[in-house]
């Protein structure tokens, strides 16, 4: 993270519950549906334009995957 956005910080640990970590076919990564399990992570604060830098890189704007936001508590 701190190659892109130089003023990211860390602002968590987080688990997603029920969900599985996984490299697809296309090589991307993402989250699936695994009931009983939890994926672990962390969560970054950024500012808004790191996020918008952040989503040209992983090309959001292509409509390969949705991006979406949860709530963590």
């Amino acid at each position: 993270m701190a190659f892109r956005c130089d003023d990211a910080l860390l602002a968590a640990v987080a688990y997603v519950q029920n969900s599985k970590f996984v490299i697809n076919s296309s090589t991307e990564a993402t989250l699936i549906l695994a009931s009983g399990l939890v994926v672990r992570g962390v969560l970054w604060q950024t500012s808004k334009s790191e996020e918008d830098e952040l989503d040209i890189y992983e090309a959001v704007f292509s409509n390969l995957y949705t991006k979406i936001f949860l709530l963590f508590l």
